[in-house]
């Protein structure tokens, strides 16, 4: 998790003027993390049931993430809808855009 992290703050010092070679390393900073944390993390769930629950365990793990996913996606879509307002993204809006993300970074604890 704690690489997830470093990937989701080199997103924190995102600017107009970031290169995409840095979008993208941050991205496959951020995937590399969640690789790592994922397969230990699913094997622990996996390993706590008993072989008869295996099916109801996958299920509700999968079904966990893709809520949480969901879930943090709703909320930064939302900010970013009241930031930026029912406007086409292009790069004149870019401005509001990073806006919205600031409000968004600073508000998480």
């Amino acid at each position: 998790m704690a690489i997830s992290v470093i990937g989701l703050v080199l997103f924190a010092f995102l600017t107009r003027d970031s290169s995409l070679i840095y979008i993208i390393a941050s991205l496959m900073i951020i995937g590399f993390g969640f690789a790592l944390f994922s397969s230990p993390n699913t094997n622990a769930v996996m390993s706590a049931v008993e072989k008869r629950y295996y099916g109801i365990a996958s299920a509700t793990l999968g079904t966990m993430r893709l809520t949480g996913q969901m879930l943090s996606m709703g909320v930064a879509m939302l900010i970013f809808s009241l930031y930026i307002g029912k406007v086409e993204i292009t790069p004149d809006r870019f401005p509001a855009f990073l806006a919205a993300r600031e409000q968004l970074s600073s508000s998480s604890p």
